[in-house]
């Protein structure tokens, strides 16, 4: 990826009154980006916020972190509407995150590109597991990658229940056949690593 100014960052993520226009996506620096702006409106009394824009690039490590920090401030008693048109923010559960049952996610054709809750070790395991079925059925891969994916995703969702005092967190992954490359994110609004 082309290094991005901070000048270019902060264009693609604005805001106006109550309003955060959304241009792109396709790096982790707009997370924090969309939080400032996001606190700046909420500093000043709104708790009504618009997004809107139409993002032409969309990956998990921008995606994610924004999903769970307006999780966040949804708890707190803000509102989102979302004018944001992009298909695939519209399906990946980016304004509300799927809670599925077991069963649900292993009837699910597909769970990339999708942004899934989690409470419970069952949770945990369906998720991974369906993750690496549909991986094994797509897409060729080395002997012993899948099993390692499945085993590092479910360490690091299982740190997220077991040690950051709260009481779910949310994933999600992107298959990149181009490039050969399986992207996961994972995110929680717990007490942090250094706390723990």
């Amino acid at each position: 990826m082309n290094a991005i100014s901070a000048a270019q960052l902060t264009s693609d993520i604005e805001k106006s009154e109550n309003t955060i226009n959304v241009k792109n996506l396709n790096h982790a620096k707009y997370a924090s980006i969309f939080l400032r702006q996001l606190k700046r409106i909420v500093a000043k009394g709104y708790n009504e916020i618009i997004l809107e824009g139409s993002p032409s690039f969309v990956f998990p490590n921008a995606m994610l972190p924004i999903c769970g920090i307006m999780e966040y401030y949804k708890s707190t008693g803000c509102m989102f509407i979302n004018h944001i048109t992009n298909d695939y923010l519209q399906t990946s559960g980016f304004m509300n995150p799927f809670d599925l049952t077991v069963e649900e996610i292993f009837a699910d054709s597909n769970p990339y590109d999708k942004i899934f809750i989690f409470r419970s070790d069952e949770q945990v395991n369906a998720i991974t597991r369906a993750y690496a079925d549909t991986l094994s059925k797509k897409h060729v891969c080395e002997a012993g990658v899948i099993d390692g994916i499945q085993w590092c995703v479910s360490e690091i969702m299982d740190n997220v229940l077991t040690h950051s005092e709260h009481n779910y967190g949310l994933i999600t992954a992107q298959i990149h056949p181009n490039s050969h490359h399986i992207a996961f994110c994972i995110y929680d609004v717990g007490i942090g690593i250094y706390k723990t």
